[in-house]
């Protein structure tokens, strides 16, 4: 019995992660969906990048999160959300 409530509240605290984790994603996403808006652009695709590998950053943040954004225009744009400030870069290989 005891094992099965060491299961149990390992599930409940990962089940809790992921909830807070998937919610800070979205919240970046809005950000970036926000920040096309003011500059009157159009998001096409969104795609989350959780490392900074194939990315123009170097460092990224505990609660930041990368984001690859292509606009309706055929721009790619790589966002950097943080606690901070965002960080817009177009991407150079275009």
């Amino acid at each position: 019995m005891k094992i099965l409530t060491y299961i149990f509240v390992a599930i409940i605290i990962i089940a809790v992660v992921g909830f807070i984790v998937n919610a800070s994603v979205e919240a970046g996403k809005t950000e970036v969906y926000e920040w096309a808006k003011e500059n009157k652009m159009q998001v096409e695709k969104i795609e989350t990048h959780m490392t900074t590998f194939n990315t123009p950053f170097y460092y990224l943040n505990k609660g930041s999160y990368i984001y690859e954004v292509d606009m309706t225009n055929g721009e790619k744009w790589w966002v950097r959300t943080g606690v901070f400030n965002n960080d817009y870069e177009k991407d150079k290989n275009q």
